[in-house]
């Protein structure tokens, strides 16, 4: 009877203990999936930035062909250069920036 009493309260702690762990189990789960999702999104805004930086790399680089088809009087490099369009990507670039801060 004694044996019997004693496995008893054994298996009543094992089955709170198990209990417990299952509890955590489950906020460690719900835990790694914000955290999943929060990669996610990051990733997501990552990879954003390094489209708008390449972006804004190309937008200076054409722009510095353009000057110095100006300061070495390249009249051909110069009559190229799509000065609307400049206009056109670097206003789209500043809208964009006042979105963002709005």
């Amino acid at each position: 009877m004694a044996i019997t009493l004693e496995l008893e309260a054994t298996l009543k702690r094992q089955r709170r203990e198990k209990r417990r762990m299952e509890k955590l189990l489950r906020a460690h789960q719900i835990a790694l999936q914000e955290k999943q999702m929060e990669h996610a999104m990051l990733m997501g805004k990552k990879w954003d930035m390094l489209v708008e930086e390449a972006t804004n790399k190309k937008l200076i680089d054409n722009f510095m062909v353009f000057i110095e088809a100006i300061e070495n009087n390249d009249p051909n490099i110069a009559q190229n250069f799509d000065e609307k369009a400049m206009m056109n990507i670097i206003l789209t670039l500043l809208n964009k920036d006042g979105d963002d801060s709005s």
